[in-house]
């Protein structure tokens, strides 16, 4: 049995509308929006469903709450479940390999620990 953990991310509205590491602001898509959400989910290890925005997890329990701050906006993502196996982490972030309602990751992990 894997180990349960939590995991908690927290954004920015300023992260979400685009900043990048280089400090230049692109502008504001919701796609592009969703696609940093997600990336930055998987790499933490919350094993989120959806290719254009967060629709599940495949498992556990993921609560996000928002704050309305005097210095911008935050939405935390925690996600209380058990972990992901390592070697599953750098598969599910790949862009064409992503967790999908019709491709579970659950019975992917299931059908490789029966081989």
């Amino acid at each position: 049995m894997a180990k349960v953990v939590t995991i908690k991310k927290t954004f920015t509205r300023f992260e979400l509308i685009g900043s990048n590491n280089a400090g230049k602001a692109h502008q504001y898509n919701e796609v592009n929006s969703a696609n940093f959400l997600i990336t930055r989910l998987l790499a933490a290890g919350i094993p989120v469903v959806g290719v254009m925005g967060v629709l599940a997890v495949e498992w556990g329990v993921l609560t996000v709450t928002h704050e309305d701050g005097l210095d911008g906006d935050e939405w935390s993502y925690s996600w209380t479940g058990e972990e992901v196996p390592k070697h599953y982490r750098a598969r599910m972030q790949v862009l064409g390999s992503r967790n999908r309602l019709d491709k579970s990751l659950a019975a992917q992990i299931a059908a490789d620990d029966e081989l």
